[in-house]
């Protein structure tokens, strides 16, 4: 059965959106069982006496109780003891499933913004999901695919730190310029001698940067092309 796989950025007024807003620099990751729910605050320098005070405000307009929280080098994690998906109102959560959607968690908040991730089953539900949703935030479109194939799974859930978690600074910076200035467009927008000047660095030690990158992120990759080639 055909499917399509969006991406999208909504601005709405949220506890999580009014907090990211006050600290651009953070991302807030949600999960939700119903239940509890279970936050990740990443992008954190320090938790100053500022980053407390929002953090127990946050919990007050949540109108839940933190159960367990610890600090992971620049990631403060939270369980809160209630879900706050029935007392705060979330416009993408109630409209995605009102048009026979599924949202694909964690739930992201950067700078303001609700980052949604969604499975859709129809043109038409996608149509009446977006033409409802803008009546709630400005709507930014990030990316949309359509997949052809028989299941809905595996390929949705390669997490960011299984690609990404092995890579030293130096490497995520080659790969990320690399994708900037257009080295892996067609036809090439960058060689490697540009994208070396762009990042203030010899020719040679940009190759071997994103080399080491790309290598680890394929090989992070590989239990899946194999699973695709069988």
């Amino acid at each position: 059965m055909t499917h399509y796989e969006i991406t999208f950025r909504i601005q709405y007024d949220s506890p999580f959106g009014r907090f990211t807003s006050t600290h651009p620099g953070v991302t807030i990751s949600q999960w939700c069982n119903w239940h509890k729910d279970y936050i990740e605050i990443g992008g954190l320098s320090s938790i100053d006496k500022e980053i407390q005070g929002d953090i127990q405000d946050l919990a007050k307009n949540l109108q839940s109780k933190i159960i367990r929280k610890s600090l992971t080098k620049s990631t403060l994690r939270i369980v809160f003891g209630q879900c706050n998906c029935t007392k705060v109102i979330s416009p993408p959560l109630m409209t995605i499933d009102r048009f026979n959607c599924l949202v694909l968690q964690p739930y992201i908040f950067q700078q303001g913004s609700e980052l949604c991730r969604v499975i859709a089953f129809s043109q038409t539900d996608i149509r009446k999901l977006f033409s409802n949703l803008d009546s709630y935030g400005k709507i930014e479109m990030l990316s949309r695919r359509k997949v052809d194939g028989d299941v809905v799974r595996d390929d949705l859930n390669i997490s960011r730190s299984n690609l990404f978690g092995g890579l030293t600074s130096k490497q995520k910076t080659a790969l990320q310029t690399a994708l900037d200035i257009g080295y892996y467009k067609k036809p090439r927008g960058a060689n490697a001698t540009k994208v070396a000047k762009a990042m203030c660095i010899p020719r040679s030690s940009f190759v071997d940067h994103l080399r080491k990158a790309e290598n680890k992120i394929l090989n992070s990759l590989h239990p899946f092309i194999s699973l695709e080639a069988v």
